[in-house]
């Protein structure tokens, strides 16, 4: 992967149609998601849940979260908050990470990040 970073680094790694991101940039963001994941205590072996749709951040947080030593716990969108809580209950995930309008059905009290609110913040303060 980072041979691919490296050879690639100005080529278009990722793109939504709105966005285009290097191979350069997918590694910094990925390394910073990386920081700000192990930033809220997490440790290696840890579970986080991810529930979105196909979007750039689902790609950077499939990098971070194998760089960072976790487990992604995948939701799927399409089932009911009900079936997402019970996976959620049982894989021990300690951190959900997912687009607004899927996160807002959940009762859990596992904390959270909302993409479209906190996801860039997050990601841009820390340091690499």
């Amino acid at each position: 992967m980072w041979e691919t970073f490296r050879q690639f680094s100005t080529h278009t790694a990722i793109s939504d149609g709105q966005r285009n991101y290097t191979y350069a940039q997918l590694k910094e963001r990925s390394v910073r998601l990386v920081n700000a994941l192990l930033s809220r205590g997490l440790e290696k072996g840890d579970r986080v849940a991810i529930l979105m749709s196909n979007c750039i951040e689902h790609i950077e947080l499939d990098i971070a979260i194998a760089l960072a030593g976790l487990v992604k716990v995948p939701l799927n969108y399409r089932l009911h908050a009900k079936e997402h809580e019970y996976i959620i209950a049982h894989s021990g995930a300690k951190l959900i990470i997912g687009e607004e309008e899927l996160l807002y059905f959940l009762e859990s009290d596992v904390p959270s990040i909302v993409v479209e609110k906190e996801y860039e913040h997050w990601i841009s303060f820390l340091f690499l």
